[in-house]
């Protein structure tokens, strides 16, 4: 069985690698603007790989779980920015 590296693996790979560590620097960090900055960051690049990555339901699941905890490093910074 041969096994293929392209871009929409790799894309959706890091984009859940990138989404992960967005949330835990939002949990970590005393600088709330910086928990929103790397949220943000990381959901401009899961909305580029949504676009790359479109054509299989495995890839578009793990695209949107990472997602799914940038937008979470967001909500967290905002939280602590206003609490």
């Amino acid at each position: 069985m041969q096994f293929h590296i392209s871009v929409p693996k790799i894309s959706y790979v890091g984009v859940m690698i990138l989404g992960i560590l967005a949330a835990v620097y939002a949990f970590i960090t005393n600088n709330p603007a910086h928990a929103v900055i790397a949220g943000a960051a990381a959901a401009a690049v899961g909305v580029i790989a949504l676009i790359i990555g479109r054509k299989s339901t495995e890839e578009l699941q793990m695209i949107i779980a990472g997602l799914f905890m940038a937008s979470l490093s967001v909500l967290i910074g905002l939280w602590e920015i206003y609490h």
